[in-house]
């Protein structure tokens, strides 16, 4: 990876050592400016990062204590902080007119004073604080869509795992890193009376369960054991009464002299997780295929000599819009990142992969090549992956092209695909893997045109419990999931920008049924 930009300000007061903590990021909808938000031992601070090699500080808000640990999530223009040290409560910060200022609107203290981590479910518009001193066995949930600048109480409630120290939270779903106690998962659709779906407490290298991030397409979580020399486990969790960990990956820049290296957090964007690494950095791993985890990019904010401690980078944030990373060092400040692929052959854009009719359609785009002779199609259904066709490549380019390829012949259960890209030179490297599972019959979705405002009907072949529509942007983003209860349904999507869109019908945690609808 390469550094962009950076900013540290070596003035900053220190506790137990460190002067920075977490980080978060914000695109302004109205400008499109890009901003940093990191987490000082006294403040908040933002950053213009618009222009990457020259991050400008915008503002800062002092909570009113000094803390080592500081977390921040937004809703919208709406921005939640909280620290776990001292009696700040939480502040509320209006990001809507954040060129001409941020505005601090409040800092209720009424129901905790201190907290370790907040989260925002925004498909459903709840926050979760975790780690608080009035609530130490469980969370406090507030409802943000009637008033997201003065968030209303919807539960504070004990937990079957104890404390909470970090969650993820998708569509009331909750997983949730309760520490020394393990990974614990609740449906909490009714906040006061959340349901436990299922628990990791005893798994290969466990120590303590720290924090989590969801995949895209909701079969398999990624979470981090805050102990020395624990690898990064891939956890899938597609039927939460047998959670199986597939795979355990792990950074060591120090080995084989030193190999006890310390995850952090990490952040999931398309088929990559970013991980900030206590001494190593800001690492990157491919997890197109959950069972053989592969690293693709690092950036070392930290001059590491052993792991001992707890120096180093400690968030991360890859989810702006310019496909920039930011990342904070605890003694170094604001790092902006690119994670390039340059030197590759070919310079992958997008890979989709969906069904239609019975037929398995494969597009993918490159925004350059180099040398590239053909693309090799190549499924897998048990055992090894096997060519099944080949498609021309543009030799030498650097504009975008597109490609597609039709598979005629989908295999029952699960088709797993991949592109061999192979040069002039018989050198060949490959794709992310996409997956399709053959449609079941009987389902339907239309129209696949919609304009502003018009309604989607789909129709099931039979109502089963569990049943709902998932939708992802055409970069693979989840965007929001509906609940399908009986066999007609007619629902008015959200005021989504124009463009394609991926549309699938899930029947307990499995694809059933996926179309592509386009929004005019």
């Amino acid at each position: 990876m390469s550094m962009l930009g950076q900013f540290d300000d070596n003035n900053l007061p220190l506790r137990a050592g460190l002067a920075y903590n977490e980080i978060w990021g914000y695109a302004d909808p109205m400008t499109g400016r890009e901003y940093a938000i990191i987490g000082t031992v006294q403040k908040v601070q933002i950053f213009d990062i618009t222009n990457p090699a020259s991050p400008t500080f915008e503002t800062e808000f002092t909570g009113g204590d000094d803390s080592i640990w500081r977390d921040m999530k937004n809703y919208g223009s709406y921005l939640y902080c909280v620290a776990d040290e001292g009696t700040e409560g939480m502040m509320i910060i209006d990001l809507s007119d954040i060129e001409s200022g941020a505005t601090l609107l409040s800092q209720p203290t009424t129901d905790f004073l201190r907290a370790h981590n907040v989260f925002v479910d925004a498909a459903v518009g709840r926050l979760y604080i975790a780690g608080s001193n009035s609530q130490s066995s469980g969370l406090i949930v507030y409802d943000l869509t009637t008033d997201p600048a003065n968030p209303s109480l919807l539960a504070s409630i004990n937990l079957p795992g104890g404390y909470v120290h970090d969650l993820y939270a998708r569509n009331n779903t909750l997983y949730c890193n309760h520490g020394n106690n393990g990974l614990y998962i609740y449906d909490f659709t009714n906040a006061t009376s959340p349901v436990t779906l299922g628990s990791l407490t005893s798994y290969a290298e466990s120590g303590y369960n720290h924090s989590c991030w969801l995949t895209n397409d909701g079969d398999y979580l990624v979470f981090c054991d805050e102990t020395h020399g624990r690898g990064v486990k891939m956890l899938d969790v597609s039927d939460l009464n047998n959670l199986n960990v597939v795979d355990l990956f792990r950074s060591q820049l120090e080995a084989p002299t030193y190999t006890n290296s310390i995850a952090h957090n990490p952040i999931i964007k398309d088929d990559l997780v970013y991980i900030s690494y206590y001494h190593d950095g800001i690492q990157v791993f491919d997890i197109s295929d959950p069972t053989d985890v592969t690293r693709v990019g690092y950036y070392d904010t930290f001059n590491n000599v052993d792991y001992a401690g707890f120096d180093g980078a400690w968030g991360v944030y890859p989810l702006l819009p310019s496909g920039n990373i930011i990342g904070s060092d605890v003694l170094n400040g604001l790092f902006v990142l690119s994670l390039s692929n340059d030197a590759l052959p070919v310079s992958w854009h997008q890979f989709q992969a969906y069904r239609q009719n019975k037929t398995g359609i494969l597009e993918w785009s490159t925004l350059t090549e180099t040398n590239n002779d053909y693309f090799q199609i190549e499924r897998k259904t048990s055992g090894r992956f096997e060519p099944i066709g080949q498609v021309q490549g543009a030799g030498n380019s650097l504009s975008e092209n597109s490609y597609r390829f039709v598979d005629t012949d989908l295999q029952a259960g699960a088709n797993y695909y991949r592109i061999k890209q192979v040069d002039y030179n018989g050198q060949f490297s490959y794709s992310p893997i996409r997956i399709l599972r053959k449609q079941e019959e009987g389902y339907q979705l239309y129209p696949n045109q919609l304009l502003p405002g018009q309604e989607l009907n789909i129709l099931l072949p039979e109502e089963t419990a569990g049943t709902r529509l998932r939708i992802y942007n055409s970069q693979g983003q989840w965007m929001s999931d509906f609940p399908l209860e009986g066999r007609a349904h007619r629902l008015a999507l959200p005021d989504w920008q124009a463009g394609m869109y991926i549309a699938q019908i899930l029947r307990k945690q499995e694809v059933v049924y996926q179309s592509r609808i386009l929004i005019r």
